[in-house]
């Protein structure tokens, strides 16, 4: 077993183990003030309040049931004037029902129109209006009555969901957590003391906390308004000062010396212009409009002690104020407020508005209190100028950077953008708001497959639609609006309308590119990287990484606009010679020329944690290529270089991991920039990085630009919507294929729970539980049965079948992961399991049971799986022609042709259209093979009557630079990035990937060049080789399937391990193709497979094949959650067989394979 008693080791540094602390306070007030906020997020509303009430309330007939949806129109100077209703049962309950009785009342159900087409009939209107009048009264007491239902709920408890209590006490409980974890972070900060934090934390538990008060205001006129204010005092004791401690809702605690003290700072604060607003918020609504008009208050706060929970009494003077704030907004609206003004000031009744800007304020001060009392050592250590400097550097980043943020509201993301914009079109031609993401748009499709009709809705929400495209119908689709949201002109054809017009997608990339390109913006921006490069230089300078002083010169000179006269000082960009594109954020700078020149190279976000280097060119080369030896630095260089449709950089960085030697000074260049101000120079630097972000942006968000009457974004919806049913339809027809485990798990299962109830043992095995040491033969007390474990389970053991490698013995020591005592089962139990591991012949069986289940024309699911297949690959096909048709890679004649083929790859539709076949004559439709072997799905579309290469194309689904359809040009060109290598060779039979690997080797070291060896196609591809109709595919894969584990049967370790590789990678990467997900759980177990045959490779000298084989089983290994360890151990035998220990060492200590 494993040793439970063992505990990991906790940091022994006291500053660390305190920031730990801390951190995980923060965690858990963030997490209760996100609880409050949520659960108060549902507070009820005046305006909800009376929606709900007319929606009850009005009489059965009325043509329209949503309130907001029925409007009291009126001719102004000004075009329609208009009221929903239950805007008008709010105004009747201020100023009355008068405006009611007059004659040419109407009501519409369009909020601009008085049309009579529009307008509610003599009956409706008087029932409708007879509605109002009796809830004009009923009004005010249903939303008191709302008010204490909705704090009186009961609600299932955060830290028990089996447990229910009060909403105001869940708010309460989660308050008090919030400030016993801010008790703790103020101690720990050292804002207050040891004895004062355990005072705190008691008083929060106490049901009669000590030292604890209400705080009350008594007005002049001698009114006393008890506040949602609490006090905490520690009296003096000993050494320590007395202290109190003022809790204001959601804000937290705030220490202060005395009771007095903290009467006077009261007063003080709800003074003046600067007065604290959340202060303010606690005021009842009459003495918080008399401190807004400028009017001082005249009273004297006073403590009164409290005899009850401290956050219980702090809830209760909120619902209390809140119900008191309404009836006196009310009265004082009926005298002379608008309703406009009265909605207004009703906001501030609503507690969770305030306590929800209140709670974040609360973690954001927090944080920083935090951020400020831990900082690193090298900023604790430095000298108290450079600490000066640097926080004020700091302040003034983070007040640029809020600038920039706050010029970017609305367009922070296009989520953001598209509600706003969407309610806006809303409310603009309906005249009232929704919530796009809950009206459910509805789009009926139907499709006639080979093996019969099926038909679906393409169902998702208005938001969704909008965001990636409605699709075309056949017929008019659903709106299921929310409920009491309806409206007869919400309907689908107002949908079509609102996607169409809102085009958020395009409107957003322009919109971001409009934001960008206004001067404010761009200055913004150039000041808020300046001050980033300040703030940078700083801390280089106090951690030591500028130790030239003249580094930190000439940066300041530089940004300076300062001349310098004895050499020339320059500033420029970072560039990868390899790919020729600029590195986005790096800034250089160079004083001198030749040899001499002095380089500092600023890298916000560069590994470890250093962002300013300096040196010759030399060392600045040197320090980027030290980035390219780990996978964070090569994720930052990839990050800072890719450019959309740019040179990609990941073929460079394979070529340098393999052979550093290639990284010189010249693998990057200094770009410097025209002699001009600092600041234009930043603002071209910055321009550029936009400039890249855009072009992506634009791929996002599919910028489209060659829409059409046959093929726009509707289209593509539709493709798209059609190819995910399809992809459910096929999931769903396959469903009982099972994974080679899960066929090993069910048939071991079998055979041994039969084994065992022969022998009269009613007892059942789960072969993942039962344990083999295959390496030692001596039992241990405590069995690894951890991830890293070298032992063998039983479905491991007999999905490979016998293996001399793994010498299985009856006298392996065997152990049950779940209690199971193997002495109970019959004597000759390890027998069975030696003569099962024999004979079993899993991987024979499973082939058959795939041949019986999916390959048996017989079978009642055959041919709709087959149908699917066949249809699903067309349309995959069609969604990359368009895809590539609307950005550009392809023509409108390419498109059409490639349509035509597609379409056409169906023999019973070419039959029957004589066009389509008289315009596909002379095409074709073929494999594409490596070094003689097929890749499987990639193919040649060719036209051969044309020497156009625009129409020779190869198409790559799912390829790892995007293209699915690229132009057959050579071997070379195709294979020139270590991705499209690698993405070629795993499609390629395990047979063919040898000499794939030899071709890749050959190509590498320059003896495939001449023009017939790097050829692609040959004048006229054969018959056998032409795909005629996509619908057979499913039989070729399965069939070629089939036959390549058939050529391996015998039960040697290497042919074994083969065995199970190929139907793993055919069953999981073929059949499955369009489904990623569901071929990631192979990784795991073709990761010792693919170690296997990299280690052989290897040992065969052919290096270019073991290198993708050792590295994704050393992936594959990691993902699974196995270390270095799991690696060591479960390879030894195999690696000691072919003489590669070298090799072990090198994975064990976690370098890279050369």
């Amino acid at each position: 077993m494993n040793d439970l008693s063992f505990t990991p080791a906790q940091p022994t540094n006291p500053h660390a183990r305190a920031l730990d602390e801390v951190t995980g306070h923060l965690a858990k007030l963030a997490g209760a003030s996100a609880c409050c906020i949520d659960l108060m997020n549902n507070a009820p509303s005046l305006r909800t309040v009376a929606f709900d009430l007319l929606q009850g309330f009005l009489p059965r007939g009325t043509r329209i049931s949503n309130p907001d949806s029925i409007f009291l129109n009126s001719v102004a100077d000004t075009g329609v004037k208009s009221l929903s209703l239950t805007d008008a049962l709010l105004h009747s309950m201020i100023h009355g029902h008068g405006f009611l009785e007059k004659s040419d009342l109407q009501f519409y159900q369009r909020h601009d129109s008085v049309a009579d087409l529009h307008r509610f009939s003599s009956d409706e209107t008087k029932r409708v209006t007879s509605a109002v009048r009796q809830l004009v009264d009923v009004l005010p007491g249903r939303f008191e009555g709302q008010i204490h239902a909705f704090w009186n709920a009961h609600h299932a408890r955060p830290d028990d969901a089996s447990r229910t209590a009060k909403l105001r006490e869940i708010i309460s409980d989660q308050q008090t957590l919030a400030l016993k974890c801010e008790a703790q972070i103020h101690c720990a900060t050292q804002a207050i003391t040891l004895s004062e934090k355990e005072h705190v934390l008691q008083a929060l538990d106490d049901d009669v906390p000590q030292g604890g008060f209400s705080i009350s205001l008594v007005t002049q006129e001698g009114h006393t308004w008890e506040l949602p204010l609490i006090a905490i005092e520690q009296p003096a004791s000993g050494e320590d000062a007395s202290a109190v401690f003022l809790l204001i809702p959601g804000k937290g605690m705030e220490r202060m010396d005395s009771l007095s003290v903290l009467t006077e700072t009261l007063s003080h604060r709800l003074a003046g212009p600067s007065r604290d607003e959340l202060l303010l918020g606690c005021l009842p609504a009459p003495l918080r409009q008399q401190v807004e008009r400028g009017v001082a208050l005249q009273g004297t706060f006073h403590p009164v002690a409290l005899l009850e929970p401290i956050l219980r009494r702090q809830m209760d003077v909120l619902l209390n104020r809140q119900v008191h704030d309404f009836n006196y907004l009310l009265s004082q609206a009926r005298n002379d407020a608008q309703l406009s003004v009265f909605l207004d000031r009703m906001e501030h009744v609503q507690p969770a508005a305030a306590l929800s800007d209140a709670l974040g304020y609360r973690v954001k001060a927090l944080t920083v209190q935090a951020n400020e009392s831990f900082r690193p050592g090298w900023f604790t250590y430095a000298d108290p100028a450079h600490r000066e400097e640097y926080v004020l550097l700091e302040a003034e980043h983070q007040q640029r950077r809020e600038t920039v943020d706050s010029m970017f509201a609305g367009l922070e993301s296009l989520e953001t953008f598209g509600l706003k914009e969407i309610d806006a079109y809303v409310l603009k031609r309906l005249g009232y708001s929704v919530d796009p993401r809950q009206v459910i748009v509805s789009v009926p499709d139907e499709v006639a497959l080979k093996s019969g009709t099926i038909s679906t809705h393409h169902k998702k929400s208005l938001f969704d639609f909008a965001i990636s495209g409605l699709p075309f119908a056949a017929r008019n689709g659903i709106v299921e609006l929310p409920a009491g949201k309806s409206s007869p002109l919400f309907d689908f054809s107002f949908v079509v309308d609102l996607v169409t017009q809102v085009d958020l997608q395009r409107r957003y990339a322009q919109m971001l590119r409009d934001r960008y390109s206004q001067a404010s913006v761009q200055r913004a921006l150039v000041h808020m990287r300046d001050s980033a490069l300040a703030l940078s230089v700083c801390g280089a300078v106090m951690q030591g990484h500028l130790r030239d002083a003249r580094s930190e010169e000439w940066v300041r000179g530089v940004r300076a606009d300062v001349a310098l006269t004895h050499a020339p000082l320059r500033m420029g960009s970072l560039s990868l010679a390899a790919t020729g594109t600029r590195f986005k954020d790096a800034i250089v700078f160079c004083n001198g020329l030749g040899s001499d020149a002095h380089f500092v190279l600023y890298a916000p976000g560069a590994p470890a944690g250093k962002d300013l280097f300096e040196g010759s060119w030399q060392q600045i080369a040197n320090e980027v290529g030290g980035w390219i030896a780990t996978e964070s630095g090569r994720r930052y260089v990839t990050d800072q270089v890719a450019e959309y449709n740019g040179n990609d950089p990941e073929s460079f960085m394979h070529a340098i991991q393999l052979k550093p030697s290639l990284w010189s000074s010249e693998s990057i260049s200094f770009e410097p920039l025209a002699v001009q101000p600092y600041e234009t120079n930043l603002l071209s630097l910055i321009s550029h990085k936009v400039d890249r972000v855009l072009n992506q942006q634009d791929a996002d968000v599919l910028e489209l630009r060659n829409e059409t009457a046959f093929a726009n974004r509707r289209t593509l919806a539709f493709i798209d919507a059609r190819l995910d049913w399809l992809d459910r339809e096929f999931r769903e027809a396959i469903r009982g294929l099972l994974s080679y485990k899960d066929f090993v798990i069910r048939e071991t299962r079998a055979a041994f729970d039969e084994y065992l109830q022969a022998n009269g043992i009613n007892d059942s095995i789960d072969p993942d539980t039962l344990y083999f040491d295959v390496h030692n033969t001596a039992y241990t007390d405590s069995p690894d049965f951890s991830e890293y474990t070298h032992l063998r389970t039983l479905t491991s053991l007999m999905a490979e079948g016998y293996s001399d490698q793994y010498a299985y013995r009856p006298t392996a020591p065997m152990y049950s992961s779940v209690g199971q005592n193997p002495l109970d089962w019959p004597l000759y139990f390890v027998q069975f399991v030696d003569q099962q591991l024999r004979k079993a012949n899993l991987g024979a069986r499973y082939i058959d049971y795939l041949k019986s289940d999916f390959l048996n024309a017989s079978h009642p699911q055959y041919a709709h799986r087959r149908a699917l297949m066949g249809m699903r690959t067309q349309f995959q096909m069609r969604r990359a022609a368009i895809s590539h048709f609307l950005d550009g890679s392809l023509s409108e004649q390419q498109y059409r042709w490639l349509v035509d083929m597609i379409v056409g790859l169906d023999e019973d539709v070419l039959a029957s259209d004589v066009l389509l076949r008289e315009r596909n004559r002379g095409r074709a439709m073929s494999p594409f093979r490596l070094a003689g072997h097929i890749v499987q799905g990639v193919y040649i579309f060719r036209d051969f009557n044309s020497d156009n290469p625009a129409f020779k194309l190869l198409y790559t689904p799912d390829a790892p630079d995007g293209a699915s359809f690229r132009p057959v040009t050579d071997y070379l060109q195709l294979l020139k990035s270590h991705e499209m290598r690698s993405y070629y060779y795993h499609r390629v039979s395990y047979k063919g990937q040898p000499s794939v690997g030899t071709l890749y080797e050959q190509m590498a070291r320059g003896l495939k060049r001449d023009p017939e060896s790097i050829k692609v196609l040959q004048p006229m591809v054969s018959a056998d080789d032409v795909i005629t109709d996509v619908y057979k595919l499913y039989d070729t894969m399965l069939g070629r399937m089939i036959f390549d584990v058939d050529a391996q049967t015998t039960s040697t370790a290497e042919q074994w391990a083969e065995v199970l590789y190929t139907v793993v990678r055919w069953t999981g990467t073929i059949l499955l193709l369009p489904f990623p997900l569901a071929g990631v759980a192979w990784g795991v177990v073709t990761s010792g497979v693919s170690f296997f045959r990299g280690a052989i490779a290897y040992s065969y000298g052919d290096r270019a094949t073991a290198l993708p084989h050792l590295v994704f089983a050393v992936s594959g290994l990691l993902l699974a959650g196995d270390g270095v360890r799991a690696l060591s151990q479960g390879t030894q035998t195999i690696l000691k067989s072919i003489g590669l220990r070298a090799v072990t060492s090198s994975m064990a200590r976690g370098g890279v394979i050369i």
